[in-house]
């Protein structure tokens, strides 16, 4: 085996591996309806506020879009003025939710990876049945600032500079096989 042959097999299988890897995952959100009353003590902030911005961090993350909130009323938990909730990147076929320009709405975050989490299974609830099920609620606490989200989206990067790898891999192994067969003699 010519050693371009073997170049170009070892970039086709790593890409063929990184593809694999780094698909994402085929997702069709599907919810079950449920009362707030029935997860009610799962929940680890209950607040109403009105979305002020949207980031994606990592496109490849379940958590890697973050939606920076304006908090008006809080009726389970903690939350200062504003507040940071993560989602999934990918919007509604991902269950993730973006809600900026609706105006006020009624949320609900659960505590995962050490972040607060919402998706589109449960976490919009009309702030009446918020009221209902916690009570009439209390202002944000002032003293609590906005945590800094310990997602910066790197591996993102990291899977970029691997796959512009394989392609180089890949370009040097195709213009070293054109060389070869242009030296060959005719004949």
């Amino acid at each position: 085996m010519e050693w371009w042959t073997l170049g170009l097999s070892l970039g086709v299988l790593v890409a063929a591996v990184i593809a694999v890897a780094t698909a994402g995952t085929a997702h069709a959100c599907s919810c079950i309806e449920r009362e707030l009353d029935d997860y009610a003590d799962g929940i680890s902030v209950a607040f109403a506020g009105d979305q002020l911005g949207r980031v994606v961090h990592d496109h490849f993350e379940d958590n890697g879009a973050a939606l920076l909130v304006r908090v008006e009323r809080v009726y389970k938990g903690e939350a200062g003025p504003r507040i940071e909730v993560r989602t999934h990147a990918q919007g509604d076929p991902a269950c993730g939710i973006d809600v900026g320009g609706h105006g006020t709405v009624g949320v609900v975050a659960h505590e995962w990876r050490n972040e607060l989490s919402v998706n589109l299974c449960g976490s919009i609830v009309a702030i009446a049945e918020m009221e209902e099920v916690f009570g009439e609620g209390y202002p944000p606490d002032e003293s609590i600032s906005l945590p800094v989200s310990p997602n910066t989206g790197s591996d993102t990067l990291i899977v970029v500079l691997v796959a512009a790898g394989t392609l180089l891999l890949l370009t040097v192994g195709v213009v070293a096989r054109r060389r070869s067969i242009a030296k060959r003699p005719r004949g």
